[in-house]
């Protein structure tokens, strides 16, 4: 059992029961569209239950076995057009050109440098023309990642260890750099949603298939 499988099977929606308002907002500018959407590192999927509601065919993938369980549950209950996959995302084949959404939330980080390249790659492939990606990572000004260099902060995202790369400054923009930037921010913010409040800073990127 993983470190996230623990921390599901006690609570159904330990990050929210949806996305955060940023992405909602933005989702509005940007995506004025369904088809198929694709849900990467989507734990219990919050924005899987999101896409489907906006009319979107979900394909959402984890390595969370209980994520997945209880995603795949909702999904029958609630008649959504959610297929969640157990699997790990470095061996979920992303066809070229298939999706018009695709979402990584903090999923990269939780990669190697080289594995996270590779699958930044497969994402803005398999994104169809125009098609609309969604990828968030933790940055070095991260508390996690101040705190391992041994500076004081607050208290730290009890997920820290499951982060094995923070992103510099401009990193995640630079390995999209084909694509047409729609948005970059790299933003702190205090999260209070689990565990005890804490600080995150974040790389937040929306990008488009040219």
């Amino acid at each position: 059992m993983n470190l996230f499988d623990k921390y599901y099977q006690d609570t159904p929606d330990y990050f929210g029961s949806y996305p955060p308002i940023h992405f909602k907002e933005a989702y509005k500018r940007y995506v004025p569209f369904a088809g198929k959407a694709l849900d990467l590192g989507c734990g219990q999927g919050r924005f899987s239950k999101f896409l489907a509601d906006k009319g979107f065919e979900v394909t959402s993938v984890d390595l969370s076995a209980i994520g997945i369980q209880q995603l795949d549950s909702f999904a029958r209950t609630a008649k959504k057009a959610i297929v969640a996959i157990h699997d790990n995302v470095l061996n979920f084949p992303i066809l070229a050109g298939r999706y018009e959404l695709i979402v990584a939330a903090t999923i990269l980080d939780h990669l190697s440098v080289r594995d996270a390249r590779t699958l930044a790659g497969k994402i803005y492939g398999g994104l169809a023309p125009y098609g609309v990606a969604y990828i968030e990572c933790h940055t070095e000004g991260d508390a996690g990642c101040r705190a391992g260099r041994g500076e004081k902060c607050l208290a730290v995202s009890e997920c820290r260890s499951q982060i094995r790369h923070f992103f510099c400054k401009g990193q995640l923009l630079r390995w999209f750099e084909k694509g047409r930037t729609l948005s970059y921010e790299e933003a702190e913010f205090m999260d209070d949603a689990h565990g005890p409040v804490h600080s995150h800073e974040f790389a937040r990127l929306w990008t488009q298939k040219v």
